[in-house]
């Protein structure tokens, strides 16, 4: 449970720590946001969680009724990037 090609994936702005699981839209990885600054509510050094989702699996609906909701029993979305091979792209 790696990414496209076997590797951890690496981001800038995120460490990857292990596949937490996976699903038909894509997988899950265990990550720390390494940024310098806050990113919304996110703090630097946060534990967080990233799903990786195929280009082709990705629903734009979707991702804005995610980032719009807000409730305790919702994962909150603070962060959408697109990945290049294994995440090693940066952030627009």
């Amino acid at each position: 449970m790696s990414s496209a090609n076997g590797e951890t994936p690496h981001h800038e702005r995120y460490l990857f720590f292990s596949p937490l699981g996976s699903g038909a839209a894509g997988r899950v990885w265990k990550a720390q946001y390494i940024g310098t600054e806050p990113l919304g509510s996110l703090q630097p050094g946060a534990a967080v969680a990233i799903k990786l989702v195929p280009r082709d699996k990705v629903s734009p609906n979707e991702v804005l009724l995610q980032a719009t909701l807000k409730h305790l029993n919702i994962v909150q979305l603070h962060d959408i990037f697109e990945c290049v091979g294994t995440c090693r792209g940066h952030l627009p």
